[in-house]
């Protein structure tokens, strides 16, 4: 029970447990302040959010971001390197980050000991996933006219792309390229497209 005293010295009446009271409001003043300051200046941090087995993370300021490896030919066009490239996505679907990566490829090296595989020309009418490991391709066939093919050029496109996508995307096996959304034979008449790519045999 709250005790009240009569304190003749100083001709008022006190309340004998105001002063913890004041304490305890003092208290859940400052913990309400630090609640609030932690939150207009993100104290929390930069927290990952694994986007599922292909792993897309949150970095800062909200941009989803994603560190890819793109592979380009060597000078003897029978190996590939890769440049490490970071993606910066306005949303986080697998879809949107595949063709970030084929566009990278399609901009080429930065080495100058590397050459390009994917003609700065292409573009892509669809890209989606089964449930499978399954990844489909779609290429506009007019994109492809421009780019000056061979066999060998052929061959370095799909292998780059492949060993790209698969780097990119652990849990896909297999992938289909398409032409105007349909299967092709091939892309430019030398290398057979018209079953899918398996990952493991690109490697």
């Amino acid at each position: 029970m709250m005790s009240v005293r009569n304190d003749r010295k100083h001709g008022m009446v006190r309340a004998g447990n105001r002063p913890s009271l004041r304490l305890a409001l003092a208290f859940t003043l400052v913990c309400a302040l630090a609640c609030a300051l932690a939150l207009a200046t993100g104290c929390g941090g930069d927290r990952g959010e694994d986007g599922g087995a292909d792993g897309i993370s949150l970095a800062e300021r909200g941009q989803l971001t994603r560190s890819v490896l793109c592979y380009f030919a060597t000078a003897d066009g029978e190996t590939m390197e890769p440049e490490r490239r970071e993606l910066v996505l306005d949303e986080g679907s697998r879809e949107t980050m595949a063709k970030l990566l084929i566009a990278e490829l399609a901009r080429g090296p930065h080495r100058e000991d590397l050459y390009a595989t994917v003609p700065p020309t292409i573009e892509i009418d669809a890209l989606f996933f089964d449930d499978v490991g399954g990844m489909f391709v779609s290429f506009v066939g007019a994109s492809l006219i421009p780019w000056s093919w061979g066999s060998s050029s052929e061959f370095l496109m799909v292998r780059s792309t492949v060993r790209s996508l698969g780097a990119a995307f652990p849990s896909v096996r297999r992938i289909t390229f398409l032409v105007d959304g349909r299967r092709a034979d091939s892309l430019a008449g030398h290398v057979g497209t018209a079953h899918p790519f398996e990952v493991a045999e690109w490697r």
